[in-house]
């Protein structure tokens, strides 16, 4: 049988993933795999938050509590 870059069978892909498996506590493969991708996004998300630090301008007159009892 002939080992894949995809394959099931490739070595290192178990390792990956079962290394994964035992690190994050998850019970499952897809489990796994799952928050691996949501960690993923959220540090993206993260990231592009961080380059808009010292980009914005506040008005020093804003009243924040104000805008929370509109309705």
């Amino acid at each position: 049988m002939t080992h894949t870059k995809h394959s099931p069978e490739n070595p290192e892909q178990f390792k990956v993933v079962y290394g994964w498996v035992e690190t994050c506590g998850e019970k499952t493969k897809k489990a796994a795999i799952n928050k691996a991708l949501r960690e993923f996004a959220a540090r993206r998300e993260r990231a592009k938050l961080r380059e808009l630090f010292g980009q914005l301008e506040w008005s020093a007159d804003f009243d924040y509590k104000r805008e929370w009892t509109r309705g």
